[in-house]
């Protein structure tokens, strides 16, 4: 995610960019990358070495239990995100209002990204149709480029 940063952990405030000023101590972006987590020998503090173990457990249910009273005996907090993730989990109304709004979230996007790709077509086959034009009244293909935008190729193919 962060190419050019090796933490596992990185944290971002809003500052203002010329001052430096940071808005506000009350929000912050906290970026957990597991893959390098996983790919290290991390040395974090054990508070953080719980909050990635729980986002990265394979292991099968049954073994969650256990797993998170260990993780609840090294940091309280776990408690707490675990009590959450099951609520979530266990509660069908939530876990489908949220699979829900993943899938429609993707729908506007897939929506978005081909009126773009179809708005690019059109300008496309107007420049092309316009140049076409302007070539059957023999302008000059330069004048035709540099008004249409397309390469002195593109009009000569036309």
């Amino acid at each position: 995610m962060l190419k050019d940063i090796d933490k596992e952990h990185s944290c971002y405030v809003i500052k203002e960019l010329e001052t430096n000023h940071i808005l506000t101590n009350h929000f912050e972006m906290h970026f957990l990358e597991l893959q390098k987590y996983l790919s290290s020998n991390s040395n974090l503090k054990e508070e953080l070495d719980a909050w990635f173990y729980f986002l990265t457990i394979k292991e099968k249910i049954e073994k969650m239990e256990e797993i998170m009273d260990i993780l609840v005996k090294k940091n309280p907090i776990m408690k707490e995100v675990y009590d959450e993730y099951n609520k979530f989990a266990d509660t069908k109304d939530l876990f489908e209002n949220y699979a829900e709004y993943e899938k429609n979230y993707f729908d506007i996007l897939a929506l978005s990204e081909e009126r773009i790709r179809g708005r690019e077509e059109g300008i496309k086959e107007t420049q092309i149709s316009m140049a076409r034009n302007m070539k059957n009244k023999n302008m000059d293909i330069k004048l035709i480029s540099e008004l249409t935008g397309l390469s002195i190729e593109e009009i000569e193919k036309l």
